[in-house]
């Protein structure tokens, strides 16, 4: 089948024994001919007794990938003569009885539906209800299908975005107590969902010029800090920093009145703190049509929005109508991102055609003499160089350089927040273009300085790499090695300056530690010691393998 010009829905049938199988029959005999073309991904038996038993007067029939559907009737991929997971005792299924076997069949269907996307013999996925304690029992440490699929796509930034026609929200925090949502918080979270929100929008619903609004987390957005800081400390600035990116963005509002507004048409979507904020208007609106869109994702997925019913299995009253949202909205999604693709040749995610070579080291190692010095050579060698340094002299730049005599001035949280939005701005107007037109870029600092540099200040190494994953790992990463005592002389004698508070030979002893804790197939440590010619030599031989065709 042709899926360029017939799009194809997988159906994912989820949990044998709760109201999947149901729902996924119901769609698509009351859609016979009409809709999108869709498959079900799950198990002939189950199916064809539970048409059995709703009375359905269809027929059901076996597909295979390529072939293109057999009109009238409900076409079926039998997951078990792929997948030996799928392969079911149906002697032993029992409705509303889910166990290890019908766990590890509801996983099979997945990962058979990611793997017909990730070969082109899907057009989208449309899930159905799964159950999470058979899910861990056969042995998978998901919550849910979000997270699966987001290992099975090899995807790190996503979100789960609730869609209707009235209303659509995202959630900062999903599933966790409420007690732990004000801790869980943090500025770059809020700043990443509102991107990623804001390019699903764009990209996913056809939303030129998004707009979005931002609830807050305490009642009245705070009341000045009254009822929580909340609002100030994490959330406006979050919102600032999206908006310096480009976003029409605004709040934070008091959630009892912007979810009217939203629904009004005053915005697009609405950026929600945690589960229950959002999912509560959502559901009022949109409890029978709703749909779980998983956003950020390569491939298309849309879901239900309920569970397995386990109540009301095998009895005939599950209705099928949010399925067909999410297959509807499935198709419209992937037709919405081929015309973008189609008018935007160089998508969000930047093609690198180009080098990034980062510089690190404590102060005083000799990295801005050495890439320098790099930059010449390659010159020298036909390469198109573009020299770049972090902090820049953005906004958050400057301000960064301002804290350099008076660190005090701002918490270790609050300084990290400056240096990620500098980057942010450094690789979306910098890094990223230059990249794309094939330069050779040579940035003095990125990353791994602001792990090793903030993990000195106790802030978690580890963590601040993850925060920092919207930026293009370098194809090299030079962490020159000197000792901190040398590096302090250097910075006296050599620079004839007083070292500022990032200069200190007791705060570089540990920032040296932190280096060299990192670890990644990128970095090369080379001593920064000796004649400087020597260096330079070492530096050549660690680059020239990394370098495309001058």
């Amino acid at each position: 089948m042709d899926i360029a010009n017939s799009p194809l829905i997988g159906i994912t049938m989820g949990c044998p024994v709760g109201i999947g199988p149901e729902v996924a029959l119901k769609y698509l005999w009351q859609a016979a001919n009409e809709g999108p073309g869709a498959v079900i991904i799950g198990d002939l038996e189950v199916l064809t007794s539970t048409a059995r038993l709703l009375g359905l007067p269809t027929v059901i029939c076996a597909w295979q990938p390529g072939q293109p559907l057999r009109p009238g009737s409900i076409n079926v991929y039998q997951v078990a003569d792929v997948d030996a997971d799928a392969v079911l005792n149906h002697r032993q299924l029992r409705y509303g009885r889910p166990n290890r076997q019908t766990g590890l069949a509801m996983a099979a269907y997945i990962k058979t539906a990611a793997r017909l996307l990730q070969e082109g013999r899907l057009t989208a996925m449309a899930t159905c209800p799964i159950t999470k304690a058979a899910l861990h029992e056969a042995g998978y440490d998901y919550p849910g299908h979000t997270e699966m699929l987001a290992h099975l796509f090899k995807t790190e930034q996503f979100a789960m975005m609730m869609a209707g026609k009235s209303l659509k929200v995202t959630l900062t925090t999903i599933h966790q107590s409420l007690a732990s949502v004000a801790a869980a918080l943090t500025t770059e979270a809020i700043v990443d969902l509102i991107d990623l929100s804001a390019r699903s929008l764009r990209r996913d619903f056809a939303v030129r010029n998004p707009r979005l609004a931002v609830a807050a987390l305490n009642p009245h957005a705070g009341e000045d800090g009254m009822f929580g800081d909340e609002e100030k400390r994490i959330i406006a600035p979050a919102i600032a920093l999206a908006q310096a990116m480009g976003w029409q963005v605004e709040g934070p509002f008091p959630p009892d009145t912007i979810f009217n507004k939203a629904a009004a048409g005053d915005f697009d979507l609405v950026v929600c703190m945690y589960h229950d904020q959002g999912l509560i208007p959502f559901k009022l609106l949109h409890f029978a049509d709703g749909v779980n869109v998983t956003i950020g994702l390569p491939h298309v997925r849309t879901s239900v929005d309920h569970g397995t019913a386990y109540d009301i299995a095998g009895k005939g009253l599950a209705s099928p109508i949010s399925l067909k949202a999410a297959v509807e909205m499935a198709a419209m999604i992937a037709e919405n991102r081929r015309q973008y693709g189609a008018a935007h040749p160089l998508p969000s995610s930047p093609v690198r055609q180009g080098r990034l070579i980062a510089f690190e080291g404590i102060d005083g190692s000799g990295k801005s003499t050495q890439i320098e010095l790099l930059a010449e050579t390659l010159r020298e060698e036909g390469f198109e160089v573009l020299l770049t340094r972090e902090p820049t002299d953005s906004s958050y730049g400057q301000r960064i350089r301002e804290l350099y005599g008076h660190r005090e001035a701002v918490s270790h949280a609050e300084e990290l927040e400056l240096f990620i939005a500098d980057r942010r701005q450094h690789v979306a107007e910098v890094i990223n273009p230059a990249l794309e037109s094939g330069k050779i870029v040579l940035t003095d600092r990125y990353f791994l300085s602001t792990a090793a540099y903030q993990g000195a200040n106790g802030l978690d190494p580890d963590d601040i790499l993850h925060r920092n994953n919207f930026a293009p790992s370098p194809d090299l990463a030079l962490i020159l090695e000197v000792p901190p005592t040398l590096s302090v002389a250097r910075i006296r004698q050599g620079r004839g300056e007083t070292p500022n508070d990032f200069e200190q030979e007791d705060y570089l002893t540990k920032v040296a530690a932190v280096f060299k804790g990192l670890t990644g197939d990128y970095i090369r440590r080379l001593p920064g010691t000796g004649d400087l010619n020597a260096v330079r030599l070492r530096i050549w031989q660690a680059v020239k393998g990394i370098l495309p065709p001058a």
